[in-house]
């Protein structure tokens, strides 16, 4: 071990990764790439919107990939990687640097590739602005044409759905933050205007407000006329109450409103990306719900069980076309949506008519909302939609939290052993008895 620690310090000084680690991993590779215009090339190309693929003699960019994959803990001295060739793949739009060193690297290592490609893109790309010098040189290597197409940057142009309040207009609002174009829509007129005051007040010049009301079919048209990158399907709304006296036509509406119109816009936008041979990324906003089922609330979540097949279907019919599909499943956070959600079976719910009763649903609910699993801070949600939104990489399907993540998982064990019988007079007589002391 001593040997191996000796090692890596020696490989540091000799290649200067201090400089990757004391300052952060686009100042080393600023130092390390300056002084070989053939490496300004290697930047180029790592940059690149469409490259195919070559193998490339670029030892300095080699050997600060190998160094990160020191600090990783993914070299040791025993499974040492050559760095004097680095092949270098970078498909279009998902704009990802994977780099293969010659050698040995576990393919088990899979997701640790990933962070570090993401890494060592992102650093090229700041090592860019941070080195351009009087002449635009490498400037123009970064940023110039490739093969015909102007090499683009890595911010995202992103449309949200539903961005008037709660998730998606705090995600837009820290996306755009980010640096990425946010196409922020609200289904009503008068939200409109509160929230591009909103982003004057933050400067987020690229956080662009627009109507757009799932309902209406010209503003489906004008949405689809629009250019984005990915299209966030957030918006939705929610039915509460039993499904077996609730009323049909509530049940129709919610799936129109959660499936059938989110639908018809994806529908749209990925024929549309598809003809120009261009690629994308969706993402739905499922729920906990989609994943399981509570009693009271079964119309609502049925709609995300819907969503959850329909986005699993889109993911293995569009790879071949280059789009990515993605779901987020939120759990109970504190927005106001599931608290006005739940307020909505009380619209219908009559005690002279329904054998639920309205006090005895308005306890479950408030009990539920009581607890901390049912008032989570909608901030922890709210950055990791920032975070994954955008993101060419991850997995299909997001819960958060993790506490939640896991109680799903059990649930869904639990539900191959789920049996039909129901409890006997008897025993739900001995169950019904007060123990005595």
């Amino acid at each position: 071990m001593a040997r191996g620690l000796e090692r890596r310090r020696a490989l540091s000084r000799k290649h200067r990764t201090d400089d990757v680690v004391t300052h952060g991993p686009a100042v080393g590779i600023v130092r390390l790439l300056r002084p070989r215009r053939r490496d300004l090339r290697v930047a180029q190309e790592c940059c690149a919107d469409q490259w195919r693929g070559s193998t490339l003699d670029a030892s300095d960019f080699g050997r600060c990939v190998h160094q990160t994959k020191f600090r990783h803990g993914i070299v040791s001295r025993s499974h040492h990687v050559a760095a004097s060739k680095t092949e270098v793949h970078h498909a279009a739009t998902t704009r990802v640097l994977r780099s293969t060193l010659a050698g040995r690297w576990s393919a088990t290592r899979a997701s640790q590739q990933r962070t570090i490609c993401d890494e060592m893109i992102i650093a090229i790309q700041d090592a860019a602005q941070q080195s351009a010098n009087s002449d635009g040189e490498w400037s123009a290597l970064i940023c110039g044409s490739h093969h015909g197409r102007r090499v683009e940057s890595m911010s995202k142009t992103i449309l949200v759905t539903g961005a008037g309040s709660g998730f998606g207009e705090g995600a837009a609002i820290g996306m755009a933050r980010d640096g990425h174009n946010v196409i922020a829509t609200v289904q009503v007129s008068p939200q409109v205007m509160p929230l591009r005051r909103k982003a004057a007040e933050l400067g987020l010049h690229n956080l662009r407000v627009e109507r757009l009301d799932l309902t209406d079919p010209y503003d489906i048209e004008q949405a689809v006329g629009w250019d984005f990158d990915v299209l966030w399907n957030n918006a939705g709304q929610g039915e509460s109450g039993p499904v077996w006296e609730i009323p049909i036509d509530l049940v129709r509406r919610n799936y129109e409103i959660n499936v059938f119109l989110p639908l018809i816009l994806t529908q749209k936008v990925v024929q549309k990306w598809v003809a120009q041979k261009r690629r994308g990324k969706l993402v739905f906003t499922s729920s906990m719900g989609g994943l399981f089922t509570p009693a009271n609330w079964g119309t609502y979540v049925s709609t995300k069980h819907a969503l959850e097949a329909i986005a699993e279907a889109l993911q293995q019919e569009l790879r071949p076309h280059g789009i990515l599909v993605q779901t987020i499943n939120p759990g109970a956070y504190y927005t106001g949506y599931n608290e006005t959600m739940a307020d909505n079976a009380f619209r219908w719910l009559d005690d002279s008519k329904n054998v639920t009763k309205r006090a005895d649903l308005r306890k479950g609910f408030d009990d539920f909302f009581a607890t901390p699993e049912g008032r989570l801070d909608p901030q922890e949600m709210i950055d990791r939609m920032i975070e994954l939104v955008p993101a060419d990489t991850g997995k299909f399907r997001n819960v958060v939290p993790k506490a939640i993540e896991d109680m799903l998982k059990i649930h869904q064990q639990q539900a191959w052993e789920n049996r039909i019988e129901l409890e006997s007079p008897l025993v739900a007589e001995i169950r019904a008895e007060p123990r005595q002391a």
